[in-house]
């Protein structure tokens, strides 16, 4: 089943690429000694039937570029080393597990998004960054109004610790009844003063 319509998984590296490993597990062409050997005899050369992963080879070799995928890897190459000054057969042996886990993060995690970017369908990884630099730019938003709220709220507490709090006499005469709140003009006590000297 195609886990989503918008994408092409079944022309996929990701998908040609398990089909194959599947292939050759199922088939044991990795259980020769070195396994290479089998790789080759399942998928490349067979004699007298074809090789039994033969269709399996083919697609995984149209659907992906090999060449593209080791440029991917070619981070995790020793320092002075590039793919083009070397042929296949010594880069494989080049780029190994060790070398991947000497890697600083930020080179894993480029190695990492450029093999989704071959392997998985198109557009897939490209969609996926959108989402996250949209949701980033929304986070930095967010956090943009949070300091500017904080930066009043501390501008107000600060103006209350310098100049004390100011209540408004009409805010105190509407407590106990002697002022009332007309809208439009906000909080009227007429008689304020009237009241403040002779009723106080």
């Amino acid at each position: 089943p195609n886990p989503n319509p918008n994408y092409d998984w079944n022309s996929s590296g990701i998908v040609a690429l398990a089909d194959l490993l599947g292939c050759w597990i199922e088939n044991d062409c990795l259980e020769e000694n070195p396994p290479w050997i089998g790789i080759i005899t399942c998928s490349i050369f067979s004699f007298p039937r074809p090789p039994v992963c033969g269709d399996e080879f083919d697609f995984a070799g149209e659907v992906i570029n090999v060449s593209n995928v080791l440029d991917c890897l070619e981070p995790l190459l020793p320092e002075n080393v590039t793919l083009p000054s070397l042929p296949f057969s010594e880069a494989k042996n080049e780029i190994t597990v060790e070398s991947f886990e000497r890697a600083s993060d930020l080179e894993k995690l480029g190695v990492v998004l450029c093999l989704l970017r071959e392997l998985l369908p198109s557009g897939l990884v490209s969609d996926v960054e959108d989402a996250v630099e949209e949701a980033i730019a929304e986070l930095k938003r967010a956090i943009q109004e949070l300091i500017e709220l904080v930066t009043g709220l501390i501008g107000i507490i600060v103006d209350i610790f310098e100049n004390g709090l100011q209540i408004p006499g009409e805010l105190i005469l509407l407590v106990f009844g002697w002022a009332e709140f007309e809208p439009g003009e906000g909080l009227s006590a007429p008689w304020k003063w009237w009241y403040c000297m002779f009723s106080a």
